[in-house]
């Protein structure tokens, strides 16, 4: 089948939907699926080299205008393209798509209807009105959880009958290097490592809060190592972590390579991730697939994904992080049962498991 998908998100530093969608067109062109990603921006994702993949883009580098050009004015590239499928990535389908293209969506989330109050409020007013446009018009609905399926019914019953969790992959990143590559870095020691943008929707202030209780409390020397890009709302951070005295303590690397962050993954005591809403969480299955046990939240997906391998607390309730998180820090028998379970845990997460259901997915649909 010929699928145009939606690769704004290639167009960017790859986070979690960038790889979703990275590794999900390149198994389903295993499958003998002709690709075509359609972006307003180039992508800095050049490494397909698949003679099934097609990449159009245009120049618009703006955000706002990319929208606009995505959901007014792609039909008309589309129309032209002759797809048989048009696979919305990331919550969102053009208007104006022909009857005769089957219109498949991913929802990865609903922040904006569970959390929204965590989201940028333009963020929040464009996926409360494109989303549920792309749910009433979608042939089929991809959730990447049963949380999110779940919540997605609860929301909206009427569209019951044509959702189906399929949950992504863990991407294989290269080998980790040795300890010693992270101390230039100033990595020294046990450290507890958070992966993702720093937004509000991550609880970053009651993870640093947490860290500073152990350092205060406890005669031991560990570190909290803050990987990802500076989103919205986190304007104070450095400054939370400056009144709360713990400077020498947080290391923030801003934006890694995949080497860098396969070691630092390999390296890590545990991955803490205490977000007040989460989708998926592609961290976890990350962090458990380098047999890193996690510390994360009893909310929405993260239980599910979590399995056996961590620790679930309350991110409301900043004892519950504190004691978790000393119990990944000091407690090896705790540590060392959790950390038996990561590997097996993860495995329950393939691209090419997920590409197969695809498959079987759209050649139904075409039926």
């Amino acid at each position: 089948m010929r699928i145009g998908v939606d690769a704004r998100s290639l167009s960017v530093s790859l986070t979690g939907i960038g790889r979703y969608t990275y590794e999900l067109c390149k198994a389903l062109a295993e499958h003998g699926h002709e690709i075509v990603l359609y972006s307003p921006n180039k992508l800095l994702v050049d490494k397909f080299n698949h003679p099934l993949i097609q990449v159009k883009t245009s120049t618009i580098k703006n955000r706002t205008l990319g929208l606009i050009w995505f959901q007014f004015f792609l039909h008309k590239r589309l129309k032209k393209d002759s797809l048989d499928v048009f696979w919305g990535t990331a919550h969102k389908l053009p208007f104006f798509l022909p009857s005769s293209i089957i219109k498949l969506v991913t929802i990865h989330d609903l922040v904006w209807a569970y959390a929204g109050t965590t989201m940028r409020t333009l963020n929040k007013i464009t996926e409360s009105l494109l989303m549920p446009y792309a749910i009433n018009h979608a042939d089929w609905i991809i959730t990447v959880s049963d949380s999110t399926g779940d919540a997605l019914i609860s929301k909206y019953p009427y569209v019951s009958k044509k959702v189906s969790t399929v949950y992504p992959g863990v991407t294989q990143l290269p080998p980790p290097l040795g300890f010693d590559f992270l101390l230039k870095m100033h990595i020294h020691t046990p450290y507890c490592l958070f992966v993702g943008t720093q937004e509000p929707r991550k609880n970053l202030y009651g993870l640093i809060s947490a860290f500073a209780k152990i350092i205060q409390m406890n005669d031991i020397y560990v570190q909290l190592v803050l990987v990802g890009t500076s989103g919205w709302g986190n304007n104070n951070i450095k400054k939370h972590i400056q009144n709360l005295n713990i400077e020498k303590y947080v290391i923030t690397t801003g934006y890694v390579t995949d080497t860098e962050l396969s070691t630092l993954y390999h390296h890590a005591r545990f991955l803490a991730m205490p977000s007040f809403y989460e989708g998926f969480g592609f961290p976890i299955v990350e962090a458990m697939s380098a047999g890193v046990p996690v510390l994360t939240s009893n909310n929405s997906s993260m239980p599910e994904v979590v399995g056996n391998a961590g620790i679930i607390v309350d991110p409301n309730n900043h004892e519950a992080i504190v004691a978790g998180m000393m119990d990944l820090f000091c407690n090896d028998s705790i540590h060392k049962k959790l950390k038996k379970n990561t590997l097996a845990n993860a495995n329950r997460f393939n691209w090419k498991t997920s590409a197969n259901y695809v498959h079987r997915l759209l050649n139904k649909l075409s039926h």
